[in-house]
């Protein structure tokens, strides 16, 4: 998962089996918690100014 929170930006790498490591509800509920936590610690930010795509 890549992720943009204003000007900070976060990459989560997993992996995702039933049998080991992770499970897909444990992958998402580490990156439920991720996302909330950058979203808390995230810089305030003005209004958005869209800018064109390449």
């Amino acid at each position: 998962m890549t992720a943009r929170y204003g000007n900070l930006l976060t990459t989560l790498d997993g992996q995702v089996f039933e049998d080991r490591w992770l499970t897909m509800a444990q992958f998402r509920h580490l990156l439920e918690r991720v996302d909330a936590k950058m979203e808390a610690i995230r810089e305030p930010q003005g209004e958005a100014t869209p800018t064109p795509a390449p």
